[in-house]
């Protein structure tokens, strides 16, 4: 390793140690003592010239010395550790060999560096003891502490040998039965066939074939397991349902139900990649998502939405539920919940997917078995024609518990977090519904409420939804484009380029004019710093009062947002004037238009804002550029954009907003052919 990286490691790592000491719980004195050292040496280092570096001798003590220290720094990380620091303090106490040794260690190395620096008084002998006694005096003031802990660790070993016990029983009874279930296939043909008929319908994984690592949710009818499938290798989710015993006709129920779940593919659908069916272990094998549930991440407040997040997941999830209900056979999914919506990271966004779908007959079992009561009532997202007797299950009632979930993510709120069993029941059976806050994007309000709405056939349908959110969608990524920047312009003419007069960006510094370098394609707009508001879409150029949309997309593409000139790649069409003094209006002496019969002139019609462009035909050649409105040769870049805005192309009179004495002026346009 070169000198330059190895001195760049040991910088590196002798930070690194002076952090790590600041948190240690243990013989924080010698710790902090070990860096203290470390950093007299590693300063001394800098000193060191460069050529002295690259002689072999001295390369090999930075070496020596790098070593070293990663050495120490490791050493000091395990007092830092929350769950084994009072364990190493308990059966080694305060480490006084290990220190005396990393101590010579580094006194070896310095006086190989030969750095010149004064290593008696840095290592001095009488610091090691007293510090020694302050951390011992530190740990007896911790006896209590560190008694109580290693008791909570002995029990969780314990836990943990109870655990393996159990699961080593458990993978005995699996892998017995896994045995008979191979010699029922070899010695029954009718057991063999029934078999074969029920493993059709979906993958069978043996209990053995299972780890069960973490608990990380418990549901209305499982407890959910982070683990590993072994023959796969993969990480998965294990749901053990809360099931004993089941007799063949209610397990054939079940076996129905996980077919379907497993035969649905889709990207926003979980993967089910199996199931347990081995007696006393029933569970589901599926995808495992990182995230946990919406409703999880909701409480958690981490990661926070923004609203094109609530969107992204809002389309995810009515995507998947309306795969659901478009399939040949429609499947009504009857459970959605926020905890059924689970989410995993993406790159920089999130995957979400719809779970536990068409599983009525497993959750009526299972609850029929335990007395498990789910914290969280599935009556919260319950449609108000569920409530009757009989009452049936529909797309509609599966649309409603949308609303309430999307009115979750809108919020960030559990629904009817205030309200007890009974109260809920009144409420939405009348057609009360929550509050919907004010913050909310009036758009996405009125989808929670049409997706809730009190009568089935009032709701949208999934499709419906997925219409509107992408519209809202697009509204609120509208309504957050950042506004224009107030824009400033130099003084009037200080662009030199082609004669131009017009201003230059104080920002950018380049002119906001379009200029013409040679060729007909070749308009460039100079200055992109520029930036139009909404309003001034308004200002593109037209011809026959229609949009020339093509140079709109001809500038947008070269990265123009406003159009100040004309478009140079269309021929002009030729003008047509009647005589002069034939407008009537107002006593003006302009001429009409022979094409549209129309003063090409402004009138004023009373209000000083009123002033109109009477005649929109008229479009101007490249030349024409220099007709605009001029006051001492500067041009009035203010009107431009008021006869931009009123969709004028060409000032043919004075600004008569400016000028009182408009009527007074015996020349109404100045173009040489009038």
């Amino acid at each position: 390793m070169d000198p330059g990286t190895n001195l760049k490691i040991v910088y590196q790592t002798a930070v690194a140690i002076k952090e790590i000491v600041e948190v240690v719980k243990a013989n924080q004195q010698q710790c902090k003592r070990l860096s203290q050292r470390i950093d007299a040496i590693t300063s001394a280092m800098k000193a060191i010239p460069d050529e002295e570096l690259q002689r072999y001798e001295r390369q090999k003590s930075l070496n020596n010395y790098r070593h070293c220290i990663e050495y120490c720094c490791q050493f000091v990380t395990q007092f830092q550790d929350e769950k084994s620091w009072f364990s190493k303090i308990f059966h080694k106490q305060n480490y006084r060999e290990e220190f005396e040794e990393l101590n010579l260690r580094l006194t070896q190395c310095a006086t190989d560096l030969n750095l010149g620096i004064n290593l008696t008084q840095i290592f001095d002998p009488k610091l090691d003891v007293s510090d020694q006694v302050t951390d011992l005096d530190v740990i007896k003031s911790k006896l209590d502490e560190v008694a109580e802990l290693m008791i909570q660790k002995q029990d969780e070993q314990l836990r943990y040998i109870e655990g393996i016990e159990q699961d080593m029983e458990a993978r005995f009874t699996s892998f017995k039965y896994q045995l008979e279930l191979a010699i029922w296939k070899i010695s029954d043909p009718q057991k063999a066939q029934n078999i074969a008929e029920e493993e059709h319908g979906f993958l069978h994984i043996p209990y053995y074939d299972l780890v069960l690592e973490e608990c990380i949710g418990q549901g209305g009818f499982a407890d959910v397991y982070r683990g590993k499938w072994l023959s796969r290798d993969h990480n998965v989710a294990i749901k053990v349902i809360r099931i004993q015993y089941i007799d063949e006709r209610v397990k054939q129920n079940i076996v129905n139900e996980i077919s379907i779940m497993h035969r649905v593919r889709h990207d926003h659908i979980l993967n089910m990649f199996g199931a347990c069916m081995e007696p006393d272990k029933y569970a589901l094998i599926v995808e495992y998502m990182s995230l946990g549930s919406l409703y999880d991440v909701l409480r958690r407040q981490t990661p926070q939405f923004s609203w094109s997040d609530r969107c992204s997941v809002a389309t995810q999830m009515v995507n998947g539920i309306n795969y659901l209900h478009k399939l040949p056979k429609p499947i009504i999914h009857r459970d959605i919940k926020s905890l059924n919506i689970l989410m995993t990271e993406h790159g920089k966004d999130f995957l979400v997917k719809v779970a536990d779908f068409s599983l009525a007959k497993i959750r009526h079992e299972a609850s029929r078995q335990s007395s498990y009561a789910p914290p969280v009532a599935t009556l919260l997202w319950k449609a108000p024609e569920l409530f009757v007797m009989h009452g049936k299950h529909t797309t509609a009632s599966d649309v409603y518990a949308i609303g309430v979930v999307l009115w979750e993510l809108a919020t960030g709120r559990e629904p009817y977090a205030d309200m007890d069993v009974s109260m809920i029941y009144v409420c939405v059976s009348q057609g009360q519904r929550m509050a919907i806050p004010s913050n909310v994007p009036s758009s996405f309000a009125e989808l929670i409420s049409k997706a809730w709405a009190q009568e089935p056939k009032k709701r949208p349908t999934c499709q419906e939804l997925l219409n509107s959110i992408k519209e809202i969608a697009i509204e609120l990524d509208t309504n957050n484009k950042p506004m224009a920047e107030p824009q400033e312009f130099a003084a009037p003419g200080t662009c030199k380029e082609l004669g131009c007069k017009g201003r230059i960006c104080a920002k950018c510094h380049k002119c906001r004019d379009w200029h013409f370098s040679g060729d007909q394609d070749q308009w460039n707009w100079v200055c992109n710093y520029m930036n139009w508001t909404m309003a001034d879409e308004t200002r593109w150029f037209t011809r026959d009062t229609v949009d020339c949309r093509a140079w709109e997309l001809f500038t947008k593409r070269d990265g123009a947002t406003c159009l100040d000139s004309i478009d140079p790649r269309e021929d002009p069409k030729p003008q047509e004037f009647a005589a002069p003094g034939t407008c009537k209006e107002l006593g003006c002496k302009g001429r009409i238009c022979a094409k549209c019969h129309k003063c090409r002139d402004w009138h004023f019609s009373g209000d000083q804002d009123q002033w109109n462009w009477v005649c929109n035909y008229m479009n101007w050649t490249v030349a024409d550029e220099d007709r605009w409105f001029t006051r001492d040769t500067v041009d009035c870049r203010a009107w431009e954009l008021f006869t931009k805005r009123d969709g004028a192309t060409c000032l043919d009179s004075i600004d008569p907003r400016e000028d009182p004495s408009f009527f007074l002026h015996d020349h109404v346009c100045l173009c040489e052919k009038h």
